[in-house]
């Protein structure tokens, strides 16, 4: 076997957007651990890496590395993580073209009631300008 693929998978609003999510990145992180890197990254305090872990265990998610850090783009691009699962564009703007990324649909980035993407001039490109 060649080089293990790296996944990366945001925790807060991704992981935890809702119960369909915890359940399929439960699924998901067991069917693919260990054959694959799963990286859990996620915007939190090194201070509260074992609440992390914690949460991690009682959601079931297995994972081959945890990573609390401001700087996921950083990390994506140190780690050369192939698939990236985050629910913020701002974190995979400056990722490289190489990282297949699949964004989560939650409250905060997605507008249920008028169903339109929440997002900024900064993180978008208006198609209708």
């Amino acid at each position: 076997m060649g080089k293990k693929i790296k996944v990366g998978i945001d925790l807060d609003n991704c992981i935890t957007a809702d119960d369909n999510s915890k359940e399929f990145f439960r699924i998901i992180c067991h069917l693919l651990h260990p054959e694959y890197e799963i990286h859990i990254i996620t915007n939190r305090d090194e201070s509260g890496r074992g609440d992390t872990i914690k949460e991690l265990e009682e959601l079931q998610i297995q994972y081959s590395h945890l990573a609390l850090t401001s700087q996921k783009d950083k990390y994506v691009e140190q780690k050369v993580i192939n698939i990236l699962f985050e629910n913020e564009d701002e974190y995979f703007l400056e990722i490289p073209e190489s990282t297949t990324v699949f964004k989560v649909r939650e409250d905060g980035n997605f507008s249920f009631s008028k169903k339109k993407w929440i997002t900024s001039r900064q993180n978008s490109i208006l198609i209708d300008d």
